[in-house]
């Protein structure tokens, strides 16, 4: 080390017998997209303010959270371009969150944590381990790992699979059923601890999501101000995590299945078709008898059976000791939530609606 780090040390240490510093951290350079040196003559200098008047500061801080600064830093146009989707796609995850608590008193309509419905536990415990884990990270210096972490959470944990499970319960439920309430008390939690936790980073956009979270979620003016979060050891459950990550492999099994089936022309979608499963595996038969009612949630189709492994027109699922048939699902289409069901077209009164929907919306107050 030379420069300022050098002087600074060896004055320090012959003035007062001490580093001036308490800690340090240091990096390598920062080169092009080609390990180059960056240099006028050669052209490949990416200037930090040509970068935020293009990408916004958030953009360039995001970057360089990503990577790890113990060796050569490289930056590129491409490289920026991949920061710019990942920005996006964690600021999808706040949009989503804020879109879906117009409606949510968290002071009077909070559920209880251990009243909490058991998808949403699972989710609740997953924020809870991420906390922990980039708290972790940033006090070692590990902005890279913590970058990761907040990435796997938005992207996959959350957008590809709670949220997407959570769509029909907060669109098609009652505004104040226990499922919905259930969903929108975990989203409130998520946002509080999530928005704290990128703030150090997303600087801008942290702050952004924070004006406009629910009054109640906000403590201070702004989340710069805010006390890092600390979350309740009762969020935690390792055996809903160990249940819901057994969960999470058959509905990606399954999923390739209703994809190939849509290639086929068999479904257009996947609320269109109707799950059987089975297993030869007999642990894996019994997980799924037990968690037979949850299936139709997670997979997002009209119906699951689970099946003997005997059954007529069942298929091995490649990769996997599940086996499956895919079939259109019986009855007519629900015009509110979608889903097919024989009662469709069975009642003069909402014959356009399913029996849930039907519950749902004879309980709405008419308009004048």
């Amino acid at each position: 080390h030379r420069g300022w780090f050098q002087s600074s040390l060896l004055t320090s240490v012959g003035l007062e017998n001490r580093a001036p510093y308490k800690q340090v951290l240091t990096h390598g350079f920062v080169v092009d997209g080609e390990g180059h040196k960056m240099s006028k003559s050669l052209g490949n200098v990416i200037s930090p303010i040509d970068v935020m008047k293009k990408y916004g500061a958030d953009i360039l801080r995001l970057w360089i959270s990503s990577v790890d600064f113990s060796g050569d830093v490289r930056v590129s146009e491409d490289i920026l371009k991949q920061s710019a989707d990942a920005y996006r796609k964690i600021r999808n995850t706040f949009k989503f969150m804020l879109g879906n608590l117009y409606d949510f008193d968290y002071e009077k309509e909070r559920v209880a944590v251990a009243d909490l419905d058991e998808l949403d536990r699972w989710a609740l415990s997953k924020v809870a381990a991420l906390a922990e884990k980039v708290t972790t990270y940033f006090d070692q210096y590990d902005f890279h790992k913590a970058y990761q972490a907040i990435y796997q959470f938005c992207v996959v944990e959350m957008s590809s699979f709670y949220f997407d499970i959570l769509k029909d319960r907060l669109y098609t439920f009652g505004k104040k059923s226990h499922e919905r309430l259930s969903s929108q008390t975990v989203l409130s939690e998520i946002l509080s601890i999530l928005v704290r936790l990128v703030a150090p980073v997303l600087v801008f956009t942290a702050n952004e999501a924070y004006q406009v979270m629910p009054e109640a979620l906000r403590k201070v003016k702004n989340v710069l101000l805010s006390d890092w979060p600390k979350v309740s050891k009762e969020w935690q459950s390792q055996e809903v995590e160990t249940k819901w990550d057994q969960l999470l492999p058959v509905r990606e099994e399954v999923l390739r299945l209703l994809e190939e089936s849509r290639k086929n022309k068999l479904i257009g979608n996947a609320l269109e078709a109707s799950i059987s499963l089975a297993s030869k595996d007999p642990q894996t038969q019994q997980f799924l008898e037990e968690n037979a009612s949850l299936l139709a949630v997670i997979l997002i189709v009209s119906s699951v059976k689970v099946v003997s492994d005997k059954e007529e027109g069942l298929a091995e699922v490649e990769g996997s000791n599940l086996m499956a048939k895919v079939e259109r699902a019986v009855g007519e289409k629900c015009e509110r939530c979608w889903k097919f069901r024989p009662e469709v077209g069975q009642k003069q009164e909402h014959a356009t609606l399913c029996d849930a929907c039907t519950g749902v919306v004879s309980q709405l107050v008419p308009t004048e």
